[in-house]
């Protein structure tokens, strides 16, 4: 039975969430998605599987079936997306880039063509170097503040900060080396999503866009990588033997984030791990 695990488990579960809390004898096992995002970063997604006749599926059914409940699983998928795609393409030999206006600001749609031309341009360019096509993720931001339209940029380290800055002829650009944190690309990603989120949502528009020429995160799922047993020691104690499975299955990986929810409608647990590479 699929189901929209992100939003049914919606309480986090701390100590104490035991076998007879999740109701683990109506589980049939647990499936383990492993996506690896790039070198740097490794996520885990690990949830129950039910047999077909589960009886509170119509339950949870409805509660995923209200709009607010769907935005938000809209919006987490909108999230997780970019921020995978972006640390399975970008890494510390790549740049940050932030394009603005000079004088007055164009609107929305002006703004989204002057980027499509600035692409065009550094692509141009590349060619005549014989450098491949540019590789990037942009997001067009308003502006809290003043509504001036500008653009977030990650995009390859193929060029030079400066030969990138004078391409862009329409303001101020700035250029800098991507800095991966201990949590990879988390800070960045959150900052470019959450400057485009309000207004792309409002007027129904997309709220990022990319380079075709990028690689998508490699995934894998197995139903045997975490057992029931694991799965209920996890949520019992996430903090101690949580972090001691986690480091058995992925020796090398060091683990920065690990939640654990719980649902009122389905039994079970959802356990999220997120895992970083030196």
């Amino acid at each position: 039975m699929k189901t929209d695990l992100e939003e049914v488990f919606e309480i986090e579960s701390g100590h104490g969430a035991t076998e007879a809390l999740l109701r683990h004898n109506r589980v049939l096992c647990y499936k383990t998605r492993t996506i690896r995002c790039g070198e740097h970063v490794t996520e885990v997604e690990c949830y129950p599987v039910y047999s077909r006749a589960y009886p509170d599926a119509e339950r949870m059914k409805e509660r995923i079936r209200s709009t607010r409940a769907q935005q938000r699983l809209n919006d987490r998928r909108a999230e997780n997306h970019f921020r995978r795609k972006a640390e399975a393409n970008f890494g510390p030999r790549d740049y940050f880039l932030t394009l603005t206006y000079a004088g007055t600001a164009p609107d929305m749609e002006q703004a989204r063509r002057d980027f499509r031309n600035f692409i065009a341009s550094v692509n141009r360019y590349r060619k005549k170097k014989g450098i491949s096509p540019v590789r990037y993720m942009a997001v067009l931001e308003a502006g809290n503040r003043n509504g001036r339209a500008h653009h977030h940029v990650l995009i390859d380290g193929g060029m030079t900060r400066e030969e990138y800055e004078k391409i862009w002829q329409k303001g101020f650009p700035n250029c800098d080396r991507l800095q991966l944190g201990s949590n990879g690309l988390m800070a960045v990603t959150k900052y470019m999503l959450k400057a485009a989120g309000s207004e792309a949502r409002a007027k129904d528009q997309k709220r990022w866009s990319c380079s075709r020429n990028l690689r998508e995160p490699r995934i894998t799922e197995s139903v045997h990588r975490i057992t029931k047993r694991k799965a209920a020691r996890i949520a019992e104690d996430a903090e101690l033997q949580g972090e001691e499975i986690f480091r058995r299955l992925y020796p090398g990986w060091q683990l920065q984030d690990l939640t654990v929810r719980r649902s009122d409608y389905i039994a079970g647990a959802y356990i999220f791990g997120r895992l970083t590479h030196a």
